[in-house]
């Protein structure tokens, strides 16, 4: 039999996040309401955990789908070989625009190379992958609202391009959706001070994971003592927390704050991963000696 209800769910959020009327508004040409085809497919894509075109059809004949008809996989294929980059990129804005347009936002900023076997393909370079082999990826940084975890932005880029260089776009282009205030979370990829005066020079601020270098290191020796203390310890998370304010950019008035934490557990873990790599490497000496 047809099932109605999880196809059903689906169709009713997209209308009322404002999703279907801006598919319709960038995919419907003339008769042809590309919009459903889009939603049942990805319908389709959420339930099965399936992102294959070849099975769409048997997926249709037993889901509650939108249209009057259950097109053939060679039909989806013509339909999604027929839109642009630039319908996706009329499409992004518009979806950018509703969901930021005059709000405060919580944005979370996410880079990651994307493998692929794919060699035809424009953005697609070869280049050293986090497996730490060659292989063939592009860029993919996505944008996430986190009090409700709705992803409001993506772009793709070459396969070598940074994450840094990745989110100055992407902030120019939200800025640009003309949201109330943002907060941007980004993790140490993006640590830098070039990218932190962007953002407060635009008005907005961030929370940002920093990496170890002259400047972090000094501040955490300076708060050191001060760190370890009953008072900073948090049950809830069994670390110690401790907030200190300075101006990280020379002649500038405009200060920050560093939350510095420290957990008795990592530095175990930690010291256990040293020692095991040092002896692993002290019997691979050995063993090359006796050799």
């Amino acid at each position: 039999g047809i099932t109605y209800g999880q196809t059903a769910v689906i169709y009713n959020m997209s209308e009322k996040i404002g999703l279907t009327q801006i598919l319709k508004n960038n995919f419907d040409i003339d008769e042809n309401k590309n919009s459903n085809t889009l939603l049942n497919l990805a319908s389709k894509f959420i339930l099965t955990n399936n992102s294959s075109i070849i099975s769409y059809p048997h997926f249709a004949r037993n889901n509650l789908i939108l249209g009057d008809e259950i097109e053939s996989d060679t039909k989806i294929e013509n339909i999604l070989g027929s839109i642009e980059e630039c319908d996706i990129d009329s499409f992004l804005s518009d979806w950018l625009s509703h969901t930021c347009k005059g709000r405060d936002l919580l944005l979370s900023i996410d880079g990651s190379n994307v493998q692929t076997e794919a060699n035809d393909i424009e953005i697609v370079e070869l280049g050293l992958s986090k497996n730490k082999l060659f292989e063939n990826q592009y860029s993919l940084t996505l944008v996430t609202e986190q009090e409700t975890y709705t992803p409001v932005y993506y772009k793709e880029y070459q396969g070598t391009t940074h994450d840094l260089q990745a989110a100055q776009v992407i902030i120019n282009t939200i800025t640009k959706a003309n949201p109330k205030t943002i907060n941007f979370v980004l993790d140490r990829g993006y640590f830098s001070k070039e990218l932190m005066k962007k953002i407060l020079k635009s008005g907005n601020g961030f929370i940002m994971m920093a990496k170890e270098n002259k400047n972090i290191r000094e501040i955490i020796d300076s708060v050191y003592s001060e760190i370890y203390d009953v008072d900073n310890y948090i049950p809830d998370l069994d670390l110690y927390g401790y907030t200190t304010v300075r101006k990280p950019f020379n002649n500038e008035d405009k200060s920050l704050f560093y939350h510095i934490y420290y957990s008795d557990y990592v530095k175990v873990e930690c010291t256990k991963k040293i020692h095991t790599q040092v002896k692993e490497l002290k019997e691979e000496a050995d063993r090359k000696s006796v050799v």
